[in-house]
């Protein structure tokens, strides 16, 4: 989702903490509960390595509030690739190798990947949701 595209066109890019002002109390919640469940999810993955960035994918990642609360609840860097649809990009890969426009997969890859973008949790809010965090580590 990207709240601000939607509902507050003026806003380019809200940081996280506008999300409650720009669309209330209950849509942060939503949110909030989102991560704790997705945090859940790692918990019972085996956790997060420590000192790692979580790597997400969807097209969640193209809202910056979403991944920046993520990255606040949990408590860890989240990078989240610049095209959020893999699949799609895997497919675009095989098709300029198979019609020859570049060399090997190898070579797709590199000319259509491009690197994660970085989100860092905010120490001050990832505090305050320290409480509500399961230990995931």
């Amino acid at each position: 989702l990207r709240w601000a595209a939607r509902c507050a066109p003026d806003v380019p890019n809200p940081p996280a903490e506008d999300v409650e002002r720009l669309h209330g109390p209950g849509m942060l919640r939503v949110i909030e509960e989102l991560a704790e469940a997705q945090a859940g999810l790692i918990l019972r993955l085996g956790g997060l390595a420590t000192g790692q960035p979580l790597l997400v994918t969807g097209g969640a990642t193209r809202s910056p509030d979403w991944l920046q609360i993520l990255a606040d609840f949990l408590n860890v860097e989240v990078r989240a690739p610049v095209n959020p649809e893999p699949a799609c990009l895997g497919a675009a890969i095989f098709a300029a190798t198979a019609s020859a426009e570049q060399t090997d997969l190898a070579a797709s890859a590199a000319a259509m990947v491009q690197p994660a973008v970085p989100v860092r949790p905010r120490p001050s809010v990832a505090a305050a949701y320290a409480g509500r965090r399961p230990r995931i580590r």
